[in-house]
């Protein structure tokens, strides 16, 4: 067993090296024989590891990421996990992501401290109350001060990563506790409430090397802020405020030359935006903002900038207004360059969806991913005519606003028919009330041939229309299927299903 502790405790001190987790895998098959637990230990090892480093272009994707394997009966029990305080998380083939409220944290720090797995990250709450709630006849009874020497205790210690979300009282104490260990502090990231004046002070008069992200819910003094040497380090960065002088976020954006990754609200969007145009964060990759228009400050320069171009990833959600004719994409700005750009549009309003779905965009996009949005049979149709979704490889409507059927009929058949969406290999289409006869359309659209992955839970269909998925000459390339819950029952088919698709099917 020496080496069985040699190996875990490796892991445990370094607990983002994949590489030790793949050899404590082929240590585990070598001497199997020593506990039933440790081949299928093994293999799930293999199978976590795989899913964290396929990325989604990979024909092997869903494999790894739908629906992940739980890892073998008996493992919580045998790294003592099971009846432990907070909520563990699986990666990489152990549990070992950790969240958990301050006062649990305070009151069973060594304990979770000397659990036999690694800890990649510790996420701490700080408490949701700022007083205790009092009978009618009496005020709120402030709370004790909060417990802040978990900063300095054993579970902190092992961390790979820690997250610490404060209300804005106890933010203040905190922060003062974390700046009495700055040094010795793993990479730290900030969720404050609100950046009132006395946390803006703490965050730029103490220091906190470690510093990789830092989150601002209301930001009150971007100046103050920006004036931090903390912040050079920052690689996540999300703020909100309130509507100001574009200068004042204009300075702060300025001393984050480190991010890849930014959040915005809309009072500080457009300052960020052009901060973004004229070179500030080159390394930023993936942005999250309110739905722009054509005519949204700071997004027609972005789009045109190399800042853009650079995007992985771009997240969209809600906005303001439900114009149909203000377009998403800035008017006079030609086409974007083909890239493989995963946009997010979540709970996007029908106008917006609309103008989405028929913008030059997409073509930067290989992957569409619309969750919550309102949708209308104008919508489907703009998508299904537009020449810019000929990129696309991955399209998933998710739970429609209001979902009504209008995803059918000859809406269904336009869109099953158009050329511009042949290069799908990924499909979701939930909550759409497809009949049997637009499924028929899908079977026979262009991307048939080329669909891996296919999702229609929500929809429901007679047993004669599903029993063509369970031919392997139906959709050939297809691995993996959701239809879930897709008649009243249909056990008759399961067996055919797991014939064809093994595992990789919810029914």
């Amino acid at each position: 067993m020496a080496e069985f502790d040699d190996l875990l405790a490796g892991i445990r001190a370094h607990p983002a090296d994949e590489l030790r987790r793949l050899v404590f895998a082929d240590w585990l098959d070598e001497n199997a024989g020593g506990d039933p637990l440790w081949s299928p230990w093994a293999s799930y090892l293999r199978w976590a590891v795989a899913a964290v480093r396929t990325p989604r272009t990979d024909p092997d994707y869903w494999k790894y990421r739908r629906y992940p394997e739980e890892p073998p009966h008996g493992l919580s029990r045998f790294l003592g996990i099971e009846g432990q305080p907070g909520h563990f998380e699986w990666l990489c083939g152990f549990p070992d992501i950790l969240s958990l409220d301050v006062d649990t944290l305070h009151a069973h720090d060594w304990r979770l401290a000397t659990l036999p797995g690694p800890l990649r990250r510790l996420t701490v709450y700080a408490r949701d109350h700022p007083t205790i709630p009092q009978p009618d006849s009496s005020p709120a009874t402030p709370l004790p001060p909060v417990a802040t020497d978990w900063v300095a205790g054993p579970t902190v210690a092992r961390a790979g990563a820690l997250d610490v979300y404060m209300n804005y009282l106890d933010a203040p104490a905190v922060l003062a506790a974390l700046a009495a260990r700055a040094g010795s502090l793993p990479p730290l990231s900030l969720t404050l409430s609100v950046a009132a004046p006395e946390v803006a002070t703490a965050l730029t008069e103490s220091p906190f090397p470690s510093l990789v992200g830092l989150s601002v819910l209301n930001l009150h003094e971007p100046e103050q802020l920006a004036e931090s040497g903390n912040l050079r380090g920052v690689k996540s960065f999300a703020a909100s405020g309130r509507p100001a002088e574009s200068g004042r976020y204009r300075r702060l954006a300025e001393r984050l030359p480190g991010l890849t990754r930014l959040a915005l609200g809309e009072a500080v969007q457009a300052a960020f935006l052009m901060a973004l145009v004229d070179g500030c964060s080159p390394g930023l990759t993936h942005l999250e903002a309110r739905a722009l228009t054509h005519d949204s400050p700071g997004w027609a320069a972005f789009a045109a900038s190399p800042a853009f171009a650079r995007l992985e990833r771009l997240s969209w959600s809600g906005g303001g207004s439900d114009d149909t004719t203000a377009g998403v994409w800035p008017a006079g700005l030609s086409e974007p360059e083909p890239a493989g750009l995963i946009l997010n549009a979540n709970y996007l309003p029908s106008g917006r969806t609309l103008a989405l779905f028929a913008s030059p965009m997409l073509n930067r996009c290989s992957c569409l991913f619309a969750t919550g949005c309102g949708l209308t049979a104008d919508a489907y149709l703009a998508l299904a005519e537009n020449p810019a979704a000929r990129n696309l490889n991955v399209l998933s409507i998710q739970r429609p606003f209001k979902s009504n059927p209008i995803c059918t009929g000859t809406v269904m058949e336009a869109f099953a028919r158009s050329p511009h969406l042949a290069g799908l290999t990924e499909l979701s289409l939930t909550f759409h009330s497809i009949t049997d006869d637009d499924f028929e359309e899908l079977l026979t659209a262009p991307f048939a041939d080329g669909l891996r992955y296919l999702n229609l839970a929500g929809n429901y269909f007679s047993e004669h229309v599903l029993e063509r998925l369970t031919d392997p000459d139906t959709l050939p390339e297809l691995t993996w299927l959701d239809i879930h819950k897709p008649t009243n029952g249909s056990p008759r088919l399961e067996p055919a299903f797991q014939k064809r698709f093994g595992p990789n099917f919810v029914f």
